[in-house]
């Protein structure tokens, strides 16, 4: 087996002694294997069950005594492999940036190094899908008639990428912005006010909530051209 980072803190209070593989077991379809290992902390026996990647391992190693080397990287498979069930469960409800399943990753207690390898190889296994989810979130965001500048300041925040944000701006390349904006004013049922000073506030709440000066324009002009009507 190869060598790995250093996960020996996951014991580092222990005193650790007679360390020995018990059994090995296959999961999964021969995908996961799961090794059950013992070894004394002092006077108490230990008995842990280490799961990991099949494919991950160059070797698969004896039943019978255990060298803290192996044992070192049985822990550290293991961590990977928790790590990796939990990050394909948050991806089973929803599609989600890569910097999205790190932060979930994190609050699930793993280090950010880990966190972030595991995000690297979800990713390359195809599981994450940055412009599918930022073009679901997208959808969401239009129906709640926000404006394109609103919409991809949001999917930025999320962590989604360039080539994703690529995709959402040519999917809002098909929109009308202002005739969304009329919407939103039709939503809340909201008048062109005649007040100079309400006006501005509601130009200024228009424009937090993502559209273009231009469009808002476009939107007031056609609202008080079917008032006056």
């Amino acid at each position: 087996m190869t060598s790995r980072p250093s996960v020996w803190a996951m014991t580092s209070d222990l005193v650790v002694e007679g360390l020995r593989l018990v059994q090995i077991r296959a999961a999964d379809g021969g995908a996961v294997l799961c090794f059950a290992v013992e070894y004394f902390n002092g006077r108490e026996l230990v008995k842990r069950t280490l799961s990991a990647f099949a494919a991950r391992l160059s070797r698969i190693p004896a039943v019978g005594a255990l060298d803290a080397a192996c044992f070192e990287l049985l822990c550290h498979e293991d961590e990977i492999y928790r790590a990796m069930c939990v990050g394909m469960r948050v991806l089973s409800g929803a599609d989600a940036s890569a910097a999205q399943l790190r932060h979930k990753l994190r609050t699930k207690g793993f280090s950010e190094e880990l966190a972030a390898k595991v995000s690297a190889l979800l990713e390359a296994r195809g599981y994450v899908n940055e412009e599918r989810g930022a073009l679901f979130e997208c959808e969401k965001e239009l129906r709640r008639l926000r404006g394109d500048r609103r919409i991809l300041a949001e999917l930025r925040a999320k962590g989604y990428g360039d080539k994703a944000l690529a995709a959402v701006r040519e999917r809002l390349a098909e929109e009308d912005g202002a005739a969304r904006c009329r919407a939103l004013l039709r939503k809340k049922r909201i008048t062109v006010p005649g007040d100079p000073k309400e006006l501005n506030k509601l130009i200024a709440a228009l424009v937090r909530y993502g559209y273009t000066s231009s469009e808002i324009r476009r939107a007031l002009q056609v609202e008080i051209e079917e008032f006056e009507v």
